[in-house]
């Protein structure tokens, strides 16, 4: 796939794989909208990244659908195309038994792992 200078989105570039993704897309000469629940953790990735104008930082939850549409118009207006998104956020249940595992802790996970996905691929495909 075609890397230098395609613009990509990547959830869950505050940290981890996400912001790995995001180090490693910019190494190849990409331009990057990374985006995260935590401003702290973008801004860890704006000083290891040091990529300047190709890697813009966007806080927003993905499990809120208004927000990731207005993310979509916002990295749509920056960089005048997506050509790649990186669905990387995702959290992961307690490792307890299924009978112990909290019902609330449940619908977390599905409202970042599986909603979040289907959130921005809606959007982004929108904005295509």
């Amino acid at each position: 796939m075609q890397i230098e200078g395609r613009v990509f989105v990547v959830t869950g570039g505050g940290g981890g794989i996400g912001r790995e993704v995001v180090l490693g897309l910019l190494a190849r000469d990409a331009r990057v909208a990374a985006v995260d629940l935590r401003a702290d953790g973008l801004a860890e990735t704006v000083e290891a990244a040091r990529a300047g104008d190709r890697l813009s930082t966007h806080v927003v939850d993905v499990t809120d659908r208004a927000a990731v549409e207005a993310l979509a118009d916002a990295v749509v207006d920056e960089y005048d195309r997506v050509d790649g998104l990186l669905n990387v956020a995702g959290i992961i249940q307690p490792f307890v038994p299924f009978s112990e595992l909290d019902l609330a802790a449940m619908e977390k996970v599905m409202a970042v792992n599986f909603w979040g996905v289907v959130h921005t691929v809606k959007a982004f495909l929108r904005t295509s």
